[in-house]
């Protein structure tokens, strides 16, 4: 059976969301991975952004946070962001030290597009979390949030 604490969902705009994410980190402290999937323009990269400013609030000012479609890995922080969307193949991840990254339990790593990697490669010696977010019908500024310890 599956702990409250490892499966949950919430519905929310961009306004409320920073309330929600922080009772989700009040639960889930250790830095963990979150593996972050929707459609092309669900809110992905603003997802990313409020957890920056949770976990490393001091580097909202000198380091924006930005979509890393194109150099598939920013840092803010305690924070490794990667964006797969244009990645190629797993190959490429070797380039800039991405398995390396995900190993480090004192940083957190939020992955956006990550079903482009194959399920059996996260680390086991990390929580890792499957995040799935959606838009809700009838309401295009609400979006579905749920989320899955994998």
């Amino acid at each position: 059976m599956i702990a409250a604490i490892d499966r949950g969902e919430f519905l929310s705009t961009r306004e409320n969301l920073l309330a929600h994410l922080q009772r989700w980190l009040a639960d889930h402290s250790t830095p963990a991975i979150l593996l972050l999937n929707g459609p092309l323009g669900v809110g992905k990269t603003s997802l990313v952004e409020i957890f920056r400013d949770l976990i490393s609030p001091t580097d909202r000012e000198s380091n924006p946070v930005a979509s890393p479609t194109y150099a598939l890995h920013h840092r803010y922080g305690r924070i490794e962001h990667f964006d797969l969307y244009r990645l190629e193949n797993e190959d490429e991840l070797e380039t800039f030290g991405f398995w390396e990254m995900l190993q480090d339990p004192q940083n957190w790593c939020l992955i956006e597009w990550s079903e482009r990697v194959a399920d059996t490669h996260w680390p086991r010696n990390r929580p890792v979390f499957q995040w799935d977010l959606s838009w809700v019908a009838g309401n295009e500024s609400e979006r579905r949030y749920q989320w899955v310890k994998i």
